[in-house]
């Protein structure tokens, strides 16, 4: 959709984005002090370190995802796909967040697929069935660079091997 220029178009423009309907935010609380005060991730975003703002942010998605797959209704016990997609998975989170993660998934009934970079591998390759591994092969033809991207399929046990398991 599309706006002519004109007078008042600046503001029928920002009348059609839907971003100044809504405003977001996260709160957080802690379950083992139910008296503390919750806290905005929002407000918080410039004074958390990145793991502590990335990771509610994994928990919304999470619940989304499942209750999309409605994984939350106790009845429902026939197989299912439930797979969370995330690209960019884990980039700010310790190892040990990482495999936090991992687990509420598998504690929730979801499967993930996740890009991730081969940094944090060590830290989910044992809580993973399989691991495809991209690499990037460069070769240069006369002038020309061409890029090809590898994919490698490996097992847990192969996986385990190649970038070891994170203590």
């Amino acid at each position: 959709l599309s706006v002519e220029a004109g007078p008042g178009a600046a503001e029928e423009e920002r009348f059609l984005d839907y971003r100044n309907y809504h405003d977001y935010d996260i709160e957080v609380a802690n379950v083992n002090d139910p008296d503390a005060r919750a806290y905005s991730v929002n407000r918080a975003a410039g004074k958390s370190s990145g793991g502590e703002n990335q990771t509610p942010y994994f928990v919304a998605i999470l619940a989304s995802y499942l209750r999309a797959y409605r994984r939350h209704e106790s009845r429902r016990k026939d197989p299912a796909l439930a797979l969370v997609p995330i690209d960019e998975a884990f980039s700010k989170l310790s190892g040990d967040r990482i495999r936090d993660c991992i687990r509420a998934l598998h504690t929730l009934d979801l499967q993930g697929v996740f890009s991730m970079s081969t940094g944090n591998i060590p830290y989910a390759v044992d809580q993973c069935d399989q691991v495809i591994a991209i690499h990037k092969q460069e070769k240069t033809v006369g002038r020309r660079t061409q890029i090809r991207n590898v994919a490698v399929r490996l097992t847990r046990a192969e996986a385990l091997e190649r970038f070891g398991a994170a203590g």
